[in-house]
């Protein structure tokens, strides 16, 4: 791809590169991005470190540099960008923790997924503290913690997956909730005690992963959904 490619396209608001096999790092200098709304860079062979130092999106709204092949990221940096309401850096090779402010500071944040990385620390529960989530995804990295009995608050929350961590604690009652929950995968973590689902709150899901835990006692039986595995 030309380094010139961007020069001369001041207004430029979506740049979108998905589905290719472009390689070698991500060159934030080579696009003018003060106007950029938009960066998709999904399904790609880029290496390196994800560049935010040199962006410069003041009104960047989504960014997906999901499916490459990128080790390198400063999450903090991630929070100067108010305005961003979709944040998808799934499946690549980045590492460190998740700063306690990532969802205080980004109040429009609606999708966020970092799954399939090594993600490791803490999830922040300040993600209990914002209304307009979506769609919450850290499955596959080495996050620990407890699922915060704020989270009845997410009343806008379709898709929790939290598989292949470090979770711990039991299932809050609270979760029940949530009407417009559709997906929750919590296998593979380290979460002890009963199932307090209640299938008929629980209406609009369809898809319910909770294998591999240290759960106990009786299952709730839920005949309308297509997804539901318990052991």
């Amino acid at each position: 791809m030309p380094e010139t490619l961007f020069y001369q396209l001041n207004k430029l608001e979506h740049i979108d590169l998905s589905d290719n096999s472009l390689s070698g790092g991500i060159n934030a200098d080579t696009i003018s991005l003060s106007h950029v709304r938009s960066i998709f860079l999904s399904k790609n062979l880029f290496t390196g470190s994800l560049p935010l130092d040199r962006f410069k999106p003041t009104d960047l709204e989504h960014l997906d540099v999901s499916n490459n092949e990128l080790d390198g990221l400063d999450f903090s940096l991630i929070l100067n960008y108010k305005n961003l309401k979709t944040l998808d850096l799934s499946s690549n090779f980045l590492k460190g923790s998740i700063p306690e402010h990532t969802f205080t500071s980004l109040q429009e944040l609606q999708y966020f997924n970092i799954s399939q990385n090594d993600f490791s620390g803490t999830l922040p529960s300040t993600y209990t503290e914002h209304t307009n989530i979506t769609h919450l995804d850290v499955h596959a990295n080495r996050l620990q913690g407890t699922i915060p009995l704020r989270i009845s608050v997410l009343s806008n929350l379709q898709h929790i997956n939290l598989q292949g961590n470090r979770f711990t604690g039991s299932l809050p009652s609270e979760l029940n909730q949530l009407k417009n929950l559709n997906t929750l995968v919590l296998s593979h973590n380290e979460i002890k005690g009963s199932i307090p689902f209640d299938p008929t709150t629980l209406q609009n899901i369809d898809r319910l992963h909770l294998q591999n835990n240290k759960l106990s006692g009786q299952a709730p039986i839920f005949s309308n959904m297509t997804s539901y595995i318990t052991d």
